[in-house]
């Protein structure tokens, strides 16, 4: 079921993307209309405005992720319909070393999952701004271990490639 909490978290995403871009000496929906070749900054300024009726399109969304470098918004439309956003980095020349950093990271989110879940449950409620918390930080421990197992897969697939 869509909520209101699920909703607020998709315009925050928008707004937050687009308000906090920087190019060029430039910030906001300045930057971005620029960099993104659309119409004009209020155009966009209004789109992102969570208070606006005009809303931001999904094509329009995935340019302004893409310029922007930031997946938030990403993350709140996964967020709303239940699923988590996993960017996959590429990983196919990446040492040994920065494998064990990839499992160091992974061990690191499950610990602050671990943390965020004690201080939410402390007082034997999780209220809204808690489990806000709770998914950012589970679904950064999916992302961690889905780069650990891909890279796991490139490591055994150059194997198999080598042996031939």
């Amino acid at each position: 079921m869509f909520s209101h909490l699920k909703a607020s978290h998709l315009k925050t995403a928008i707004y937050n993307t687009i308000h906090n871009y920087k190019f060029s000496g430039m910030e906001g929906a300045v930057a971005m209309a620029a960099r993104a070749n659309m119409k004009s900054p209020g155009y966009l300024s209004n789109k992102a405005n969570p208070e606006n009726d005009a809303q931001l399109g999904l094509e329009e969304s995935v340019t302004v992720q893409l310029v922007a470098d930031d997946y938030q918004i990403a993350d709140a439309y996964c967020l709303t319909l239940g699923g988590v956003f996993i960017r996959y980095p590429d990983l196919k020349f990446v040492s040994d070393q920065h494998l064990l950093d990839i499992w160091a990271k992974n061990a690191e989110a499950d610990g602050h999952t671990a943390k965020v879940m004690r201080e939410s449950l402390e007082d034997g409620d999780i209220n809204d701004k808690e489990m806000i918390k709770l998914e950012a930080s589970i679904n950064e421990g999916i992302r961690t271990k889905l780069e650990l197992l891909d890279r796991l897969k490139n490591m055994h697939q150059q194997g198999k490639e080598s042996k031939r």
